[in-house]
């Protein structure tokens, strides 16, 4: 009875207390992190699709406490908590499609696996001849794009409101001028960006004879 309310207050804490590493929830997600019962986890990678993804593990959401790159086929991740002090953590998974986190409740007498799995699906980034391209599956969360000049100035922002699942957008470079540019997608607390550099147009020499 003890450990269904300790679960109960967490869930609470964790829906409530959405800091600036949190995610969308989604429970229809598999659990990727185990708890072997003796204040140890252990992180399963073998249903990611990527040969590696990256991991990260954070106290609280916030503190850093360790990041690597594992292979999903071969490499076996365990986290022991003994020399942890008691609170909520979170594992990351990211690869080049989405990120995923698993949050950890650690008590005096335990350490428990929260069953909830929140996600984040990255956006695609895509260039023309003329337009650039952003796309992604936001599920409902708003964001923002915008996009910098060569010297940093924004020269677009958009404001795209929540309730949209799904999110596409072109925008027309042809008439740029020649330099560095950044296109940034901003959705829950997170920033994508990807860099486009403009060539300078060719000048065409007609000589009469």
């Amino acid at each position: 009875m003890r450990n269904l309310f300790l679960l109960s207050i967490l869930i609470m804490h964790c829906a409530l207390n959405l800091n600036a590493k949190s995610l969308p929830i989604c429970v229809d997600t598999p659990p990727f992190v185990e708890s072997n019962g003796k204040g140890s986890v252990t992180l399963h990678l073998e249903s990611w699709i990527s040969d590696s993804v990256k991991v990260s593990f954070f106290q609280d959401g916030q503190a850093l406490l360790f990041e690597e790159t594992l292979l999903t086929e071969r490499d076996v991740r365990t986290v022991d908590f003994a020399d942890l002090p008691n609170g909520i953590y979170v594992f990351e998974i990211e690869d080049k499609l989405k990120m995923v986190q698993q949050k950890v409740f650690k008590t005096p007498e335990e350490v428990m696996v929260m069953p909830q799995i929140a996600y984040l699906y990255k956006p695609i980034f895509k260039e023309s001849n003329t337009h650039w391209l952003v796309s992604m599956f936001t599920q409902g969360a708003g964001c923002t794009i915008n996009i910098l000049d060569p010297q940093n100035n924004i020269i677009h922002l958009e404001a795209l409101p929540e309730g949209q699942p799904y999110v596409i957008k072109s925008f027309n470079h042809s008439l740029l001028q020649p330099g560095l540019y950044t296109v940034k997608f901003v959705v829950s607390n997170r920033v994508f960006s990807r860099e486009y550099f403009i060539e300078p147009k060719s000048m065409e020499v007609v000589v009469k004879l």
